[in-house]
């Protein structure tokens, strides 16, 4: 898209100056992209919670996908079953699961640790700080 502009220097002359924009395009997440469905705000120290996801594969080709849970925060440990598979996922297609997280200390905590790993791709998908808990 362009836009006119005429400026008047001293000499009386207009010159014609075109400007041309570009669109920025938006973000790209990857081949995958993870979202939380549920999560509650405030959870209590040492009572394991429930944190739903899914899983959207963005890319065109099927993913055969498994989760793998890495405990490495200080204050928040995964209780459920690392390595579990998730199936095959179809282009554009999501699916939904659910990890449960034990909470150690208390204060605004980051939940971080799920790789998915693509058997197919032999790729490594890491989540951290994915979202936060306050722990009391």
């Amino acid at each position: 898209m362009y836009f006119r502009k005429f400026f008047k220097f001293p000499v009386g002359k207009p010159i014609d100056v075109k400007t041309k924009f570009y669109n920025a395009e938006a973000p790209a997440h990857g081949d995958v992209r993870l979202s939380i469905e549920n999560l509650p705000a405030t959870v209590p120290v040492r009572k394991p919670f429930t944190v739903d996801c899914r899983l959207y594969n963005c890319c065109e080709r099927s993913l055969d996908l498994r989760l793998e849970l890495l405990n490495n925060s200080q204050c928040l440990f995964f209780c459920s079953i690392s390595g579990i598979a998730l199936g095959q996922v179809p282009p554009n297609g999501n699916v939904a699961f659910s990890v449960e997280v034990l909470p150690i200390a208390i204060g605004f905590q980051s939940i971080s640790g799920i790789r998915i790993v693509d058997s197919f791709a032999k790729k490594v998908y890491d989540h951290d700080d994915i979202a936060q808990v306050f722990v009391m």
